[in-house]
């Protein structure tokens, strides 16, 4: 019996041991629109760019609803591999695609009740709409990691269980310029970052799937 206690505390030892350790990566963005400051600074990604660790956690299925001629959520995170269902809400006919490169894809016309779904299998941004009408916009964020957050009101964020090492962090907005910076995580703490984000009011104008303008109503 001692035998076996001292074969199992090693083999725990060892797990432990083989576990990285880790840390946390907390702070703030400062979002300013031209030279002001933003009360609402929330829906900044914050994430951590190239860890070793290809996911966190087995693949998941996320929705991005259509309801009221808008997609809902307007921004959706998620890691490489995961799907994404968009249940159609509305009495109407949509039409989901992306033209982004690497990430495009077309739903084709689906009607009231029905939810189309596609896959992401690498990371990237694809940019969102509905081939019917052009007021609908939004756009996935697909990362290799689940190491990530998005920032409250107040412009805080926290990312929990990160490995321990040398990391490189990104803020990155649709609306702005993305901001990276190397922070050092060490076992048990947490280190602090700080990121300021400008964001520049783009006119979005696109396009239908085939390359031609929406027509007017």
């Amino acid at each position: 019996m001692r035998t076996l206690v001292v074969v199992l505390v090693c083999a725990a030892a060892a797990a432990a041991s083989a576990e990285p350790r880790r840390g946390n990566i907390a702070g703030s963005v400062a979002v300013l629109a031209g030279d002001a400051p933003l009360e609402d600074r929330s829906g900044v990604l914050v994430y951590v760019d190239a860890v070793a660790e290809a996911r966190r956690g087995p693949a998941k299925t996320h929705q991005m609803g259509q309801q009221d001629k808008a997609f809902s959520p307007s921004l959706l995170v998620i890691q490489k591999g995961d799907a994404v269902e968009f249940p159609n809400h509305d009495h109407i006919f949509h039409n989901v695609f992306s033209l982004s490169k690497g990430l495009s894809f077309d739903l084709g016309l689906h009607k009231s009740g029905t939810r189309p779904t596609t896959t992401f299998d690498r990371p990237g941004s694809a940019d969102v709409f509905c081939n019917i009408h052009p007021q609908m916009a939004a756009t996935i964020k697909v990362l290799d990691n689940g190491y990530f957050a998005l920032t409250g009101r107040d412009g805080s964020f926290r990312i929990a269980g990160v490995p321990a090492g040398s990391h490189v962090v990104v803020a990155w907005s649709r609306n702005g310029k993305e901001q990276r910076k190397t922070v050092v995580v060490e076992p048990g703490q947490t280190a602090q970052a700080s990121f300021e984000v400008v964001e520049i009011r783009r006119l979005r104008i696109h396009v239908r799937k085939d390359g031609t303008p929406y027509p007017r109503y």
